[in-house]
């Protein structure tokens, strides 16, 4: 299916909306054993298809490139929960990202950067609760 014509958006916000459209897709990855930040396997497409998650809190994080209002999405097709991540000292759902948010396997969730400050990435998803 081919995508045309003009929004009149410019190119780079046409691109960065449009990813999925445009394949920004990784599919058949494999969760890191441990279920810590630190050896987190790394995110860096919008739509992402975790395949191998073997054991409970196998772990993926969130992108490091991030801007406000850039949406991840993370399918956990895997076997077991996935723990997920943000990157450094970003929180998910108001949770430090060292501890980190589960992902339970046949489940997939959307994760929405609302802001960041002084480098510091704030990440709410669908299926957390509104943090205060």
């Amino acid at each position: 299916m081919a995508l045309t014509g003009t929004d009149g958006r410019s190119q780079k916000q046409r691109s960065r909306i449009g990813r999925f459209a445009f394949g920004d897709i990784e599919t058949g990855i494999t969760a890191k054993a441990s279920g810590t930040q630190a050896t987190a396997y790394q995110l860096t497409k919008s739509l992402n298809v975790i395949a191998v998650c073997a054991t409970n809190n196998d772990s993926v994080a969130l992108p490091t490139d991030r801007q406000v209002g850039d949406e991840i999405v993370v399918i956990n097709d895997g076997a077991a929960t996935a723990q997920v991540y943000g990157a450094g000292t970003d929180t998910i759902d108001g949770v430090a990202t060292a501890t980190g948010v589960v992902l339970t396997n046949a489940k997939r969730c959307s994760y929405y950067c609302v802001s960041i400050t002084a480098g510091v990435a704030a990440w709410l998803s669908n299926m957390g609760a509104k943090s205060s």
